[in-house]
Parts: structure tokens; C-alpha cells; sequence
């Protein structure tokens, strides 16, 4: 979808897009080569000998070449990319069974906004290349049309570093290569230096007809990655839905560039929001919506480039506005409301903390609630209007919808926001005595109420006593269908199921462990998430498990302390099974991937997959952590990286230094630099037994099955003496076993399964 264009000194973005629909190989750039060579980053790409063709130039620049081997005697080239850390090998070799990459390839595709052009023209230069323009009527018929498709799929990319100038954080340069590999077929390399994770490989593949951006493998590579130039502050947005549920918003925010010469910002929102209208310091600038096969959000984003009618001055803050609207709120069959696309509903970059103002109109007979504290909430005429402002910068800016009713209460510092579904009221009061009429129904749901904003009291009461107070003062608890929930700074969606009591749900959820989470688990997670996720949070999609995990145990500390180990240990019993239950056919879920790849989980194994890893291999690694260095410790560790990285991103390996202080003294691997290696960046859950050492009665054998040959990991094994008395002594398990001596009178035994994961 195209704006208008403003500029008539400069194309505008309609205009550079269309060029590149059209883009044609240049006859008078087509070379005879050999022995090229391109180095971006951790990328290593040789041309030996074939034909390169660069494409017609768009604003002056080229942005893209093909290369070919076709019609050259001794034609080849090759792709070198050694990913750094095992992790990152590990994942190419799941798709391509090697860890190293080293493909050659008889063609490809390049596009890109950085040196390339002058660097291989340099290379031209010093190996007096011979032009072969005959070639290129041949090239064109095969290539053009490739050429086109990949350059429609980049088009925001390209068409914003075409607009923009040299130092503004697009002309760091992309780098895309589509190749042909001789063994592998087609895939695709991305270098994009302005990414936390600058180089990923993957290749398009197709789902039940859809095409999907398969990832291979990503990662940041051994250097730096540029730092951002665009920095997002001071969100204003302004939301009317309607009674059709259809949502027209206006987002404001001031953006600032720290390079000159930029006119052009590129940001991602939900593609359920259409980009209408576009304004920069008050003039109307060009807008340009498109979604792509390899945009970030999975499908649920796309992306908009905004274009400023001139360039915006360099570290001058300038005020950008956006009209979007769609529908994001949606009514499911039992007619309570589910908002979709919580964190991406209005256009946005990174998610860097931003003061956020947010003002909603709605319909009358609903409520709305989203993060923030409440400065105004007032009903005119048929409709109501609330006026939310956060007390602290927020990287998410979630809210709900629906018809409800409400509990406010005050709580020391906190004031505590309960709401609740109309409709839930209807199903509450059946069991009250004298028959479920609507007195005894509004009774029975104000007392759930009562029970929940007690509940959320102790929990906000215990986290602040254990990790120290929110910088936010206002929290709303809404429902969201679903077996879920998400806390966002100020604001948790909780499970409805969470409201009824064990007797009201659905008999699927009315099994011990399942009643655990919904009435124990599931509300103290999502409120620890104010400190692990807000104010505490991931330094990217790697280490959102630490957040998750945290949260998660901090819920099943509670629920030690209030039911005993016992009660904590079933839980921990059953993630166990679930990380090494087979379904239907597939691999088992902790076997797809480690912890840290995230999100990839959900391509590899699906989404059920990334749940059980990230929350239920998450919550054993902080367990054994807890064990290692006590539960004191273990609580001062929090405490130490709350003081230490409130409103910072924390990394796996800031969580590993942080976690390296607390280990007691004496211990092995007191860096956690294997145990990391082993749980976060490794997969594999050991079979341990202790056997009968073959040296005679005064030995054992510690024995490791079920893991690949090279996996280690300390084993803490207890020396139990004649008299019963017990001592820890660490062993580095390994594929060979490991041979254990003993003093006459004495027994070994494994961990308790309760306090160190493996299979028994």
C-alpha cells in the first residue's frame, strides 16, 4: 500500500519500489571473473570463475548482481560460514548435517546497500577484467525475473536505504545473497550488521502449501553489531473501537537520528493494522506498508516505512505520527473478547524502553484496561473514555478489552486493579445455597473478585519483600480466554480459568496438576514478571528463558513453602516426563533444541515444544542452580541482578557471571561455564546409574547413557559411611564412566531425582 508522494526533487518510495519490480541486468556491467572474493562478518564468499552481471542502477545506486558459472570451463564458487559458539553449529547441522558450512555453488543472487559494488569493482579493476556484454542478453531471460521476485521480498529494506543517506542506520548496509548451492539447492545468506544477530541462513520451504522462511542458523558473529541510529521515546497513542470492534489509532512518537541525511524510518506493526496516513513534524509524509516471507514477527508483522518530505535534521528530535486501523479485538464463541497481537498492535521498532500515553474511546458498555496508571476514566454519552499514562518506561504497550466487572483496592505502595468477565458471573453462585439467582451470582463473583485481589496483594507483598519495590505503582489484573496468561509492565492477562474454582472448569482441567497451575502457579508467575521481563529484562530471543523460568519458579518456591516439597516435587516430577515424552511420532521436546535458540523451537518442534523447553527445562535449570548454591544465595543472586540490571537487558552470559558469584566455595566449575554449556547451550537429559566398579568391592562406576558420546556434566554423588553419615562429592560424568573408590564401609549414591535432572 502506497502513500502519496511529496517529494518532486527526490523518487519517493512508490516510485524506487516500482523500479525495483522492473530491475534489469546492465550489459555494460557484465564482467568475465575470477578469484572475487566478499567478507561480511563471519561470511565468506569466493567467486573463482564465472560471470558476474550488475544490475541498472535505481537513484543512482546499484543494489544488486547476479553471478553464474554457466558457460565457464572451470566454473566455481564457494561459501564458507564457521559459526562461533556450539549452539549455533549444532543448529546448522540439524538441517544440513554439518556444522560447518562450506558449500560451493554454480549461481546466485546478490542485493545490497553497502560497499559491495565498489569492492568488487576495486577487485575488477586489479584483475583487468574483461566485459562480456554479449552474455548479458542471455543472462537476462533466466535472471531477470529472479532478480525481480527477491528484490519485491527486500523492497523495504532497499527502498529505505535508497532514501536515505550515508551514516543513517540502513546505509551500514545490507548484504542478501540467494544461492544455488550444488548440493543443498537454494537457500538464502543475510548479513545485516544494524541486528543483534548480524548473519542467518536458512531457506524458504513450504507448509501445507504456505511458504515459510525456514532458519537454519543465526547468530551475532565474533565482532560487535552496529549500534542503532534511530532511538523511539514518548509514545502517544489514541484507540477508538467501535461497536463492530474495527480499531482506528493514531500513534505519535518523537524519533531522533543520530546520523544526517536521513528522510525514511521503517517500523513493524501487526499486518491486522493497514497504515492509512503519515505525518513528520506535521507534514504529511509517504507511508509504505508491505509484509514479507522473512520479516521478524512470524507472520503476524509487517512492515511500514514512513518518508519524511525532506531530511530530517541529525540529533533533532522530530515528531512522527501514524494512522492505522483494523481489528485486533475479537469475540469468541462463549462471547467474551480476546485482543490479538498484544505486544505489536501499533507501529514500533526494537522494543527499547518509551514512556507511553494512551487514551481509548470504546463503546460505553465496555471496559478497557492497559498498562499505565489511570489518570481519567469518564463515560460521554454513548461512549467511554480512559486515560492511561505510564509511571516508568515500558518496552510493551498491551491492553484488554471486554465487558467487565471491577475490584479496585489499595495495597501500600501498589493500587490493585481486578477485573473480571460480565459473563463469568453467570456461571458462578450455582452452588451457593437457596439456587444461582443474579443476587447470588453478583455475591459469588464479587467474592472471586475479593479472592483474587487478596491474592495478587500477597503475591506483590512477598516480591517485594524478596527482590525490592516496582517503580510502577498501578497493576491490573484482566482475563484472556485461553489456558494462558502475560504480564506486561502494570498490566497481566490471567487465564479465565484462573477466576473458577476446581469444581467450575471443564473437566480437561480439573486434574490435580493441572489445578496446581491454574489456582497456585499461573498468577504469582505472571505477576513475578513485573520484575523478570519488565523492569529485569532479555537481552534477546536467547535468554527470554531466563525471564520465564525465573517467574515460573519463583511460583513453584510459593507453592513449596505453602504445600511442602512434596507438592513441588510432583510438579517438577512431571516436567520431567514431559521433556522426554515422544508425541505422535516426533522426536522427544527437550531433544529438538537448547534452551537458548527460543523462539526457533516453534519451527523446529512447534509451539508445544518451545513451552515445555523453555518453561519446564527452564524451571529444572533454576532449580539446580537453587541446590548448587542454597536457597539463600540463590535469593541473593536475585537481588543482586535486580540492583544490578533494572531497565537492562540481561544476557545468558550476564546471567552465568552473576550466578558464578553465589556458587559456595570449593565447588567445580564455580565459572558455571560447563554447566551452561551443558543445559543452556547443549541438549541432552542423562540416564545415570551407579554400577559395581570392576576393580573390586571398594569401587564403583558412576555410568552416563541416552546423550550423545561428548556429553559432561558435574554429578554431585553422596559417599554415605558405615555409621550413615553422608558427604558430597562431585563427579564429571562422561561417556566412559567414571570410576568411584571407597573406604572400606561405604555406599554411593545418585542425587536425589528431585534436585538434579536426569532419568533414574
Amino acid at each position: 500500500m502506497f502513500g502519496k508522494s511529496l517529494s518532486a526533487a527526490a523518487p519517493s518510495a512508490a516510485e524506487l519500489a516500482q523500479e525495483l519490480r522492473q530491475i534489469s541486468l546492465n550489459p555494460d556491467e557484465t564482467y568475465r571473473v575470477r578469484d572475487l572474493h566478499l567478507t561480511r562478518g563471519d561470511l565468506k564468499i569466493y567467486l573463482s570463475e564465472g560471470t558476474v552481471s550488475f544490475a541498472t542502477p535505481l537513484a543512482g545506486r546499484s543494489v544488486a548482481m547476479v553471478f553464474t558459472t554457466a558457460g565457464a570451463e572451470l566454473g566455481d564458487a564457494e561459501l564458507i560460514v564457521l559459526p562461533p559458539r556450539r549452539s549455533d553449529r549444532e543448529s546448522l547441522l540439524r538441517f544440513v548435517r554439518t556444522p560447518n558450512l562450506n558449500e560451493h555453488f554454480n549461481a546466485a543472487v546478490f542485493l545490497f546497500t553497502d560497499d559491495t559494488y565498489a569492492e568488487i569493482h576495486r577487485q575488477l579493476a586489479e584483475s583487468l577484467a574483461e566485459k562480456t556484454p554479449e552474455q548479458a542478453a542471455q543472462l537476462e531471460t533466466a535472471w531477470n525475473p529472479v532478480l525481480r521476485n527477491v528484490a519485491a521480498d527486500l523492497d523495504v529494506r532497499l527502498v529505505e536505504a535508497l532514501l536515505n543517506g550515508p551514516g543513517t542506520e540502513s546505509s551500514q548496509g545490507i548484504f542478501e545473497g540467494i544461492i544455488q548451492g550444488r548440493g543443498l539447492g537454494p537457500f538464502d545468506v543475510s548479513f545485516q550488521p544494524d541486528r543483534l544477530e548480524s548473519l542467518a541462513i536458512g531457506t524458504v520451504s513450504s507448509e501445507r502449501g504456505v511458504p515459510r522462511f525456514q532458519l537454519w542458523t543465526s547468530f551475532a558473529g565474533r565482532g560487535r553489531p552496529a549500534e542503532p541510529r534511530v532511538v523511539l521515546s514518548d509514545f502517544r497513542i489514541d484507540t477508538t473501537i467501535g461497536q463492530d470492534l474495527k480499531q482506528i489509532c493514531v500513534t505519535q512518537m518523537d524519533a531522533k537520528f543520530a546520523a544526517a541525511h536521513a528522510r525514511a524510518i521503517r517500523f513493524d506493526v501487526s499486518d491486522r493494522m493497514t497504515v492509512t496516513a503519515a505525518t513528520v513534524d506535521g507534514e504529511a509524509a509517504e507511508f509504505y506498508q508491505r509484509s514479507s516471507l522473512h520479516g521478524s514477527g512470524g507472520g503476524r508483522e509487517s512492515t511500514v516505512l514512513i518518508v519524511a518530505p525532506r531530511e530530517l535534521a541529525q540529533d533533532q528530535t522530530h515528531r512522527v505520527a501514524i494512522h492505522h486501523e483494523g481489528t485486533v479485538v475479537s469475540q469468541t464463541a462463549n462471547g467474551v473478547y480476546l485482543v490479538a497481537d498484544r505486544n505489536v498492535w501499533f507501529p514500533h521498532r526494537t522494543p527499547d524502553p518509551a514512556d507511553f500515553d494512551l487514551t481509548f474511546h470504546v463503546p460505553s458498555r465496555f471496559e478497557v484496561v492497559s498498562i499505565g496508571a489511570l489518570i481519567d476514566e469518564h463515560v460521554d454519552g454513548d461512549t467511554r473514555v480512559v486515560h492511561r499514562r505510564t509511571e516508568a518506561p515500558a518496552r510493551y504497550a498491551g491492553f484488554n478489552f471486554g465487558e467487565f466487572e471491577q475490584q479496585t483496592s489499595a495495597n501500600g505502595p501498589y493500587r490493585i486493579e481486578c477485573y473480571a468477565n460480565r459473563s463469568l458471573f453467570q456461571q458462578l453462585g450455582s452452588g451457593e445455597e437457596g439456587g444461582p439467582d443474579s443476587g447470588r451470582k453478583a455475591a459469588a463473583g464479587g467474592r472471586r473478585l475479593t479472592e483474587l485481589s487478596a491474592r495478587a496483594e500477597a503475591l506483590l507483598n512477598q516480591y517485594t519483600r524478596n527482590w525490592g519495590p516496582l517503580p510502577i505503582k498501578s497493576i491490573a489484573v484482566a482475563p484472556i480466554p485461553g489456558y494462558f496468561g502475560q504480564g506486561f509492565p502494570g498490566l497481566i492477562y490471567l487465564s479465565t480459568l484462573s477466576y473458577l474454582h476446581s469444581n467450575e472448569r471443564p473437566p480437561e482441567a480439573r486434574d490435580p496438576l493441572t489445578d496446581i497451575f491454574f489456582s497456585d502457579l499461573l498468577l504469582a508467575h505472571e505477576i513475578a514478571h513485573q520484575w523478570w521481563g519488565n523492569l529485569v529484562s532479555a537481552a534477546d530471543y536467547r535468554s527470554e528463558w531466563i525471564m520465564e523460568s525465573i517467574a515460573n519458579y519463583s511460583a513453584l518456591e510459593l507453592l513449596e513453602d505453602a504445600k511442602g516439597t512434596i507438592a513441588r516435587d510432583e510438579v517438577l516430577r512431571f516436567y520431567r516426563r514431559e521433556l522426554g515424552l515422544a508425541r505422535g511420532g516426533a522426536a522427544v521436546p527437550e531433544s529438538i533444541g537448547p534452551i537458548e535458540w527460543g523462539q526457533r523451537l516453534i519451527d523446529l518442534g512447534g509451539l508445544e515444544t518451545w513451552r515445555i523447553v523453555t518453561y519446564e527445562k527452564g524451571t529444572w535449570i533454576v532449580h539446580m542452580l537453587r541446590e548448587r548454591m542454597g536457597r539463600d544465595a540463590y535469593h541473593r543472586m536475585l537481588r543482586q541482578i535486580v540492583r544490578e540490571y533494572s531497565n537492562k537487558p540481561l544476557s545468558n552470559d550476564d546471567f552465568r557471571r552473576v550466578a558464578s558469584q553465589f556458587m559456595p566455595p570449593g565447588e567445580p566449575d564455580s565459572s558455571l561455564e560447563l554447566f551452561f554449556d551443558t543445559w543452556v547451550y547443549g541438549t541432552g537429559i542423562p540416564h545415570l546409574v551407579i554400577t559395581a566398579g570392576k576393580e573390586g568391592p571398594a569401587t564403583a562406576t558412576l555410568e552416563q547413557s541416552a546423550v550423545p558420546d561428548d556429553f559432561t556434566l558435574d554429578v554431585p554423588v553422596s559417599i554415605v559411611g558405615p555409621m550413615g553419615r553422608r558427604a558430597t562429592r562431585w563427579l564429571r560424568s562422561n561417556s566412559d564412566g567414571v570410576s568411584i573408590r571407597l573406604s572400606r564401609g561405604q555406599t554411593v549414591a545418585l542425587p536425589s531425582p528431585a534436585d538434579f535432572l536426569y532419568l533414574p
